[in-house]
């Protein structure tokens, strides 16, 4: 599969564009398992094999994928505000940290720098308990810095921004509403 993807491209960027992008055709998210509480550890074989995972099925795929490819990458662990997330309102106490529940990618790109991406949210959203397949190439193409606008990594080393700045949680859950930007 990593040959298939990734042979026709020289670009580093491109190999990892192309598997970002083969993830959104080829896996669904699981919304029995994770509205059921039913999601098991996923291996990559289990994912290509049931075409469904939620986040660290994607992640982990991501990786098998892009490791063969020859692409420096790994899985990234901690909080994203996605499905279930509300933004506090002014006054509201902060949750305590939690940088748990989600993953993602980092993966080496062409200029020798480490990018941030999600190719679980680039692959479709959540409506309602019901997964819509559709394509969101901004969980590949964003900067690092907006990344970290919905992505806490429980690891700060995974923050990867150009100032090589570790943001505290309190910015991170008080900071605006990534989904406010996508639309």
């Amino acid at each position: 599969l990593a040959r298939v993807l990734c042979g026709p491209f020289d670009s580093l960027t491109d190999k990892a564009r192309a598997i970002f992008t083969w993830l959104h055709h080829n896996i669904d998210y699981d919304t029995e398992a994770f509205f059921g509480k039913t999601v098991k550890h996923a291996t990559p074989e289990s994912t290509l094999a049931r075409g469904l995972a939620v986040c660290g099925g994607y992640a982990g795929l991501f990786v098998a994928i892009a490791l063969k490819a020859g692409l420096e990458c790994v899985m990234v662990s901690g909080h994203g505000k996605g499905y279930g997330y509300s933004q506090p309102k002014e006054g509201e106490r902060i949750p305590t940290a939690s940088p748990t529940g989600h993953a993602w990618n980092a993966v080496r790109i062409d200029d020798g720098d480490w990018k941030l991406i999600d190719p679980c949210w680039g692959a479709g959203h959540v409506d309602k308990q019901r997964y819509v397949r559709k394509f969101a190439p901004s969980h590949f193409t964003s900067s690092n810095e907006d990344f970290g606008l919905s992505h806490f990594p429980l690891d700060d080393a995974y923050f990867l921004r150009r100032d090589k700045r570790a943001v505290s949680w309190e910015e991170y859950i008080i900071g605006s509403d990534p989904r406010e930007s996508l639309q």
